[in-house]
């Protein structure tokens, strides 16, 4: 293979064996560059055994399954690192930290013993102890002009110059403990955001006729048996088919206590097995499994940068030139280089640029410790303005499994259980959303299915078959009516009835006569109410509700509910359109959703809201996926957002308000360099921790 990228940040292969694959990268030799990040971030990749990393050799050796497609993902995330900056700098490097704690004992000391040396002893000392800081601001001059190392290496260099030797000494020791814990800070933040990249699975063991084996979990099929007892991690997301067991969720959806796990209901890769041994029916393995999107879904969000962000880093840049102008103009009234050297240390920068980044990954842990995983800053800042909430019914508002709610006989002789255990013996042969909840209600019932004869499904319309030598039909009323001519107007009271309730109805016959009714309804969240009512207490201004569904269907589930607005009987591009109309008149629109037939208003919104089971074009597009399967969560969410935004405000107000303070008085001469790079660094400290830990549900 041939150089991927023809940059200083190229990768090329160098070796290659069936399970081992070498590559060079000329970025590993750059000091700045996290080799320890890169490691975690490919060995996240199913199927990668192990990466070892030769940073004097420029080389990364990764072991693996030796499946293709696991050496194109390698290929492919070790691409984005050569494109992107050095290490895709998200924490400081270890290096850097420890060359930072030497620069500091060692300014430490020099400070305590310069004193007591003569004075061109004591001039030397400094200067060897300050090196470092001029070096770094004359090299950043030369190679990315005025930034915030130069006017601290000048600012020191004038104390110098002017012999004021403890005065350069305290104010480069300070500098470097604000540098120190600026990074420190930065990289607990990133650490943070790093622990979301969910590692290898590891072996797996699995049923294969009828003989339990161990393989690595990159090998598991769709279909598998797969077993996990106490203490393994899950590797599928699938069905429990055997067994019972506490699994604690607390990695994927945020709930701290361990939930009992049995025969039919669904368990998450990721999540882990405390007590217990079950059998899961795997449904999705490797790339497609949760651990597996929730890892893409963070790569997604560190490359994505937020307004806010952007607009730090514009206004960080320019503050440096309106320090190093205001300087100029200190020394060209007074021309006192003591009130210039106080002038300099005042740094807008710093915490201007720094602070909104820490608090977004702050915030994206935490949301994802609560089961919300937030694409990246911009989707926090989009979240806190939206004013328009849109939600679609199935799924979303409504659990989106159907509950049984009547089953009403309309023929002598015939009991209602009797005619559920008929319906039920039936849809058990072709089931779907409706026919699971009419045999799933009928086996909670423990009603015996009668037998009879094959069943014939009449596609789109309903079902067929003989019980007894008589033809049995279940199905739409446009069905019974217009290919069967078997009439229900003398039931429209009751049908109207059920219609209005909002209950999908299901109509069955008997020899060419009506026989029975059964009626259905998806069931609305029990916490909806309160949900949107927390988010109107937060300002939001109007929530949507739009559907595919009928009118009557639609409004008996709105009814009830604080919802401003309602459409139904929609298609997918009507909600998108609803989407756009709402943004055209300046609104800023959430669209929460789950299905397919949602991702076109997904995408179409300021930000998009994916629900836990939400199909998988649906979780791709949105900004924002639950991990909860609560419509709190959607509220929490915005909450977070909010609380995050007004952080950051607070945080850049701080900010202003003190360092210009500072200006004012360094250039009035009330403030000596020392106590002005004390008062600076000591505001960063502070807004950087404030950023790092203020937001908290």
């Amino acid at each position: 293979m041939s150089t991927v990228h023809p940059t200083y940040f190229s990768i090329s292969l160098i070796h290659e064996l069936p399970d081992r694959i070498r590559f060079r990268m000329l970025i590993l030799r750059d000091r700045s560059c996290d080799v320890a990040y890169i490691e975690a971030y490919i060995e996240a990749i199913d199927g990668v055994k192990e990466v070892r990393i030769n940073r004097e050799a420029s080389s990364i050796a990764v072991s693996y399954d030796g499946r293709p497609e696991v050496k194109e993902r390698v290929i492919e995330r070790l691409s984005f690192f050569s494109m992107a900056i050095p290490g895709y700098k998200l924490i400081s490097p270890e290096e850097r930290e420890k060359k930072g704690t030497f620069n500091i004992i060692k300014a430490g000391i020099v400070l305590l013993v310069s004193p007591m040396l003569p004075r061109r002893i004591r001039a030397m000392v400094t200067l060897v102890s300050i090196s470092p800081l001029l070096f770094r601001g004359f090299r950043t001059l030369i190679t990315e002009g005025i930034k915030i190392d130069v006017l601290s290496a000048t600012a020191v260099s004038l104390s110098f110059l002017r012999r004021n030797y403890f005065a350069a000494n305290v104010t480069y020791l300070l500098t470097e403990i604000g540098e120190y814990i600026e990074h420190t800070t930065q990289r607990q933040s990133d650490r943070l955001i790093r622990s979301l990249l969910r590692p290898d699975m590891g072996m797996a063991w699995v049923e294969r006729d009828r003989i339990e084996i161990q393989i690595p979990s990159g090998d598991i099929k769709v279909g598998d048996i797969v077993i996990s007892g106490a203490g393994n991690i899950i590797p599928v997301d699938g069905e429990i088919i055997d067994g019972v067991a506490l699994v604690n969720q607390a990695s994927i959806t945020g709930e701290s206590i361990p939930l009992k796990k049995e025969i039919g209901d669904y368990v998450l890769s990721g999540t882990v097995i405390e007590e217990g041994r079950i059998k899961i029916s795997a449904d999705f393995v490797g790339d497609e499994t949760t651990t597996a999107r929730i890892t893409r879904f963070v790569e997604h969000s560190l490359m994505r940068k937020s307004k806010t962000e952007r607009r730090a880093d514009e206004m960080g840049n320019r503050s440096v030139y309106i320090t190093l102008g205001l300087a100029a103009i200190v020394f060209a009234l007074t021309g006192d280089l003591n009130r210039v050297a106080s002038v300099l240390f005042v740094d807008y920068a710093c915490s201007t640029k720094l602070a909104p980044s820490v608090a977004f990954k702050s915030t994206m842990h935490k949301a994802a410790s609560s089961g919300i995983l937030v694409k990246g800053g911009e989707a926090i800042e989009n979240l806190a303005k939206a004013d328009i909430f849109i939600f679609d019914k199935t799924g979303t508002i409504t659990l989106g499994i159907p509950e049984l709610t009547d089953c009403i006989a309309l023929k002598e002789g015939w009991e209602s259980a009797t005619l559920l255990a008929l319906a039920a013996s039936m849809e058990e042969h072709y089931l779907h959303p409706i026919g699971e909840a009419i045999v799933r209600s009928a086996r909670k019932m423990f009603l015996p299915f009668p037998e009879h004869s094959e069943v014939d499904l009449i596609l789109a319309h309903g079902l067929s078959t003989h019980i007894n030598g008589r033809r049995v039909l279940l199905g739409s009323r446009h069905f019974m009516e217009e290919h069967e001519n078997i009439s229900f107007s003398e039931y429209d009271d009751i049908i109207q009835r059920l219609d209005e309730q909002g209950k999908t109805v299901l109509f069955m016959a008997i020899d060419k006569e009506p026989l029975g009714m059964i009626a259905l309804r998806d069931q609305l969240r029990e916490e909806c109410a309160v949900a949107l009512k927390r988010l109107k207490d937060y300002g939001v201004r109007s929530v949507v509700m739009v559907s595919g569904d009928s009118r009557e269907r639609t409004m008996a589930i709105a009814s009830g509910l604080p919802v401003d607005e309602v459409y139904y009987e929609l298609m997918p591009e009507d909600k998108s359109d609803i989407v756009r109309k709402f943004r055209n008149k300046g609104k800023k629109v959430a669209f929460v959703g789950d299905g397919i037939n949602d991702a076109p208003a997904i995408i179409s919104a300021d930000v998009g809201i994916c629900m836990t089971r939400g199909a998988d074009i649906a979780r791709e597009t949105a900004d924002v996926v639950l991990n909860v399967d609560s419509l709190n969560a959607v509220a929490d969410a915005t909450e977070f957002a909010q609380k995050t935004m007004r952080l950051i405000n607070t945080n850049f107000n701080i900010s202003v308000g003190v360092n210009t303070a500072v200006f004012l008085a360094a250039s009035s001469g009330i403030l000596s360099p020392v106590a002005s790079a004390v008062l600076h660094n000591g505001t960063t400290v502070v807004i950087l921790l404030n950023a790092m830990g203020g937001i908290s549900l």
